[in-house]
């Protein structure tokens, strides 16, 4: 039974670091610039942005104002002047981002599907 539970945990574990990774990984061929906008890249607030706001198209396209609404409604124990910062400094990463449009439909898809 032991040796059961052991591997059962190991593999529940090895499942999860392989999401993290595979959203790194994803990530970085997407929106790389995305990983310094908040302090832990997977906090459910930064998930639920990056699922919502994917690309720095997508950022560009909502603007400052949308973004920082959308963190202050899903980060209730944050400020809405966090929110607004965590916005800005979302629209200058994908400014910087050098990925300014997603040539492939496909990583968006895994990258839906790892958070």
């Amino acid at each position: 039974m032991d040796c059961l539970l052991g591997v059962g945990l190991f593999c529940k574990s090895f499942s999860v670091n392989f999401s993290i990774i595979s959203t790194i990984v994803v990530t970085a061929k997407v929106f790389p610039e995305y990983k310094g906008v908040f302090d832990d890249l997977y906090a459910e607030i930064s998930l639920r942005t990056l699922q919502s706001y994917p690309t720095s198209e997508s950022v560009l396209d909502a603007g400052i104002e949308e973004i920082a609404q959308f963190i202050d409604k899903h980060c209730k124990a944050r400020s809405f002047n966090w929110a607004h910062e965590r916005a800005e400094v979302l629209i200058v990463a994908a400014e910087r981002n050098p990925f300014q449009s997603t040539l492939y439909q496909s990583l968006l898809v895994s990258l839906n599907m790892y958070i």
